[in-house]
């Protein structure tokens, strides 16, 4: 299991975890894991308060491991993860709505925008072991692949524009993790 965070998403930070599963080598060495997660980066300051989610499937591979003592390690891996970001808040519109804004004005409810969320990144993990028990400090510096506008307008208001209030997906943020678990021999 993993609790951490994520800064930025959507220009805040979200918070949230994940759970894991992988295999290690006996010895230490190559290991890899998947990772399904759930952020939440409550309302964020985009021009307008929307409120930012997403849900994610991460992979790690760490072809190395330095061994620092017999209960304690370092692997070095690469990571890669992928899932939809949410923005929702009243009046919020996606970049394809745009071309759509006569039927945009109909709604004057609380929607939902999805847009792809991809990173590739570099991690190592602190980890600490006893018998079966293990505890990792993992900081990971992802580089989100995809990055798209936000635009919003107010449906209730006579001339609807569109305004750009930002983007998903900056140019690199950093995520940070606390798992713990048990490793099964």
């Amino acid at each position: 299991m993993a609790l951490g965070g994520v800064a930025p998403l959507a220009k805040d930070t979200a918070w949230g975890g994940a759970l894991l599963v992988g295999f290690r080598s006996p010895r230490g060495g190559p290991s890899a894991r998947v990772a399904a997660g759930y952020w939440d980066a409550g309302r964020v300051p985009i021009g307008h308060e929307l409120r930012a989610q997403v849900w994610s499937l991460g992979l790690s591979l760490c072809p190395f491991e330095l061994g620092l003592a017999s209960w304690l390690s370092l692997p070095l891996c690469a990571t890669g993860e992928v899932g939809p970001v949410a923005l929702s808040g009243v009046g919020s519109a996606a970049a394809a709505d745009a071309a759509n804004e006569d039927d945009a004005t109909a709604d004057d409810g609380d929607r939902a925008n999805l847009y792809l969320w991809s990173t590739l990144g570099v991690a190592t993990r602190l980890r600490f072991e006893h018998r079966w028990l293990f505890a990792e400090i993992e900081p990971n510096l992802v580089f989100p692949l995809l990055h798209h506008p936000v635009y919003v307008h107010q449906p209730s208001s006579e001339a609807s524009e569109q305004q750009d209030s930002g983007q998903v997906g900056g140019w690199v943020a950093l995520k940070v993790h606390l798992n713990v678990g048990v490793a099964f021999p």
